[in-house]
């Protein structure tokens, strides 16, 4: 099975790549070395718990809120987690293939352009468990 995104989806990407970010005890939101790149999986790919550990404590950010689409993307094509999808499509992905994703909820959303958290849409970062070539 061959999964795509959307051309419509992925225009103006730069405002909508996902960054990993963290909130300090003063409440300022700034930058971190935590990359989706570090990622680790458990031997059948699945996030393995570091990984999850790590996202639970993350804030993500993205250029704007404005008009924010159904999937983001990360900045690197290297990294093995590469979108995410607002929480209301998982389902429409899941019945593509129910084994063949998996759905990791991002959880504190940060605007950078405004400068201010926002809570609705949730986002789900997600792992493809399989791959076709092809």
């Amino acid at each position: 099975m061959n999964y795509f995104i959307p051309e419509q989806d992925i225009t103006h990407k730069r405002a909508f790549d996902i960054f990993a970010m963290k909130q300090t005890a003063d409440g300022t939101v700034t930058d971190t070395n935590w990359r989706f790149s570090k990622a680790t999986f458990d031997p059948d790919g699945r996030v393995d718990q570091v990984t999850r550990a790590a996202m639970d404590n993350m804030v993500f950010a993205v250029g704007r809120t404005t008009d924010l689409p159904g999937i983001l993307w990360t900045k690197s094509e290297r990294d093995p987690l590469r979108f995410a999808v607002r929480s209301d499509k998982v389902d429409a992905f899941r019945a593509l293939d129910p084994e063949g994703m998996e759905f990791i909820p991002l959880g504190t959303m940060w605007d950078r352009t405004a400068e201010t958290f926002f809570d609705t849409p949730n986002f789900c970062v997600v792992n493809v468990l399989r791959r076709a070539d092809g």
